[in-house]
C-alpha cells in the first residue's frame, strides 16, 4: 500500500511573532507572580496582549518605576549580580529575614516581567505599524506637507519619510501634477 504523504502544517512568514501564554510567563514562577503583580496593581500578560501599544506602554512604564522602587528599597539589603544579560537581587547574608527574601523574589519577577513586557510592547507596535497616515481631506494633507517643509527647513530630517509619502498621496489624488511632486522631493527630500 502507498502512503499519502501527509501535508505539512504551515509555517507562520518569518518575522511575525506570535504570543503565547508560555511565551508571556517565560522566567515567571507563576504562583508567586501572579502575587507579586496583584501587589504591584499591574496585569498579567494575558489579559493586555489583546490591548493597544500605548496601554502596553503605560504598563511597562509601570513596572520600570516599580524596579526601581524595588532597587532603591534593597540597595542595602541585597546586592545585584548579572546573570546573562539580567541583573538579579541575591540577599547580603546568608540568612536575610523573611520580608528582604520577598522584597529580593518580587525585584527579580518584576525585571522579567519588565523583559516580556517589552517584548510584547515591542510586538504590538511592529504590529500596529508606523507612518499610517488618517486624513479626512486633501486639504489637511497640503497644511499637513506645508508643516513637514517648515520642519525640515529648520533642520528636522526625521519626517522626511511623512513628507515624501504625503506628496506621492497628493500626486496619486490628482491633487498636485508629478512636476509639482518632483519640485518637491527635489526640495526637501534630496537637498543637502
Amino acid at each position: 500500500s502507498v502512503h499519502k504523504n501527509q501535508p505539512d502544517e504551515e509555517e507562520p512568514p518569518e518575522g511575525i511573532v506570535e504570543f503565547t501564554g508560555a511565551d508571556l510567563n517565560r522566567g515567571l514562577n507563576i504562583g508567586l507572580a501572579v502575587k507579586c503583580l496583584e501587589e504591584n496593581e499591574l496585569p498579567l500578560l494575558e489579559s493586555i496582549q489583546g490591548k493597544s501599544h500605548k496601554s502596553i506602554q503605560k504598563y511597562q512604564r509601570r513596572s520600570e518605576r516599580l524596579i526601581d522602587q524595588y532597587k532603591t528599597i534593597l540597595a542595602n539589603k541585597a546586592k545585584f549580580k548579572t546573570k546573562r544579560g539580567k541583573t538579579m537581587a541575591v540577599a547580603i547574608n546568608k540568612n536575610p529575614r523573611k520580608e528582604t527574601e520577598q522584597q529580593i523574589e518580587y525585584y527579580n519577577i518584576l525585571g522579567q516581567y519588565n523583559k516580556n513586557i517589552s517584548a510584547l510592547e515591542q510586538y504590538k507596535r511592529k504590529q500596529e505599524g508606523k507612518g499610517i497616515i488618517h486624513f479626512n481631506n486633501p486639504h489637511q494633507l497640503v497644511k499637513r506637507l506645508k508643516r513637514l517643509a517648515g520642519s525640515i527647513i529648520a533642520g528636522n530630517n526625521g519626517v522626511k519619510q511623512e513628507l515624501s509619502q504625503i506628496a506621492h498621496l497628493l500626486h496619486q489624488l490628482k491633487v498636485i501634477t508629478k512636476k509639482t511632486l518632483n519640485d518637491l522631493l527635489k526640495k526637501y527630500i534630496l537637498f543637502k
